[in-house]
């Protein structure tokens, strides 16, 4: 006699899995999300190099408030700062340094300030503009000479600005002096022209041309 037996199916248990979700983001939330550790990057950049200028670079102006013996410095003095800046080392026979505490050669200075006398001489062909702050005159003014005359265009009071570069000339006078200076630029000719005119109003330089003076 044969036995029957059932055979049942074994049902698969299906593994639960949650519905997803529809996640809703604007526009924007994805720019975002997408360039937020760009935007991260780009601003610590920025800030690593606003540091390293404000170390290494020269950060703030370069004029009159700032003198710097840094490469191309341009500054504004009056003619009292001017002279302050100045180092005079001499034993009036055998040699003489002048040097500027805060320029050197190829420094740009622009000197402001009021002129105090103006005076033409026709034996020179130059105008003498004279720079005094000490009312009591003990103190030695600083005096330019220009060429030609120019005391139709300034005057006493006026207010002018002449700008001017430094030199350093070496050289020795006649008398054996060494003389080891920084000048003007623009008042220097020759070795032998500077010797020649030592001793006179001139004092070893050319006037200044016009076209380096201006006021303000």
């Amino acid at each position: 006699m044969k036995k029957w037996s059932i055979k049942t199916k074994k049902e698969k248990t299906k593994k639960f899995k949650p519905p997803k979700q529809k996640v809703n983001r604007s526009f924007k939330e994805i720019l975002k999300l997408n360039f937020l550790p760009l935007i991260f990057i780009l601003y610590a950049v920025i800030v690593i190099s606003i540091g390293a200028y404000l170390i290494i670079g020269d950060w703030g102006p370069s004029e009159a408030s700032n003198i710097s013996g840094g490469s191309d410095t341009t500054a504004t003095l009056t003619a009292k700062q001017f002279l302050e800046d100045m180092t005079l080392d001499t034993d009036w026979a055998t040699y003489t340094i002048i040097d500027y505490a805060s320029l050197k050669t190829g420094d740009s200075v622009i000197i402001q300030d009021k002129i105090t006398s103006i005076l033409y001489n026709s034996e020179l062909d130059a105008t003498k503009i004279t720079f005094q702050w000490d009312s009591g005159g003990e103190t030695p003014p600083l005096n330019l000479y220009f060429a030609g005359d120019i005391t139709a265009t300034y005057g006493e009071e006026d207010t002018v600005k002449i700008t001017l570069t430094i030199k350093r000339i070496q050289c020795t006078t006649y008398e054996g002096m060494s003389m080891d200076i920084e000048i003007f630029k623009e008042q220097w000719m020759t070795a032998d022209d500077y010797k020649e005119t030592l001793e006179s109003d001139l004092q070893g330089f050319k006037p200044i041309s016009p076209s380096y003076i201006e006021k303000v």
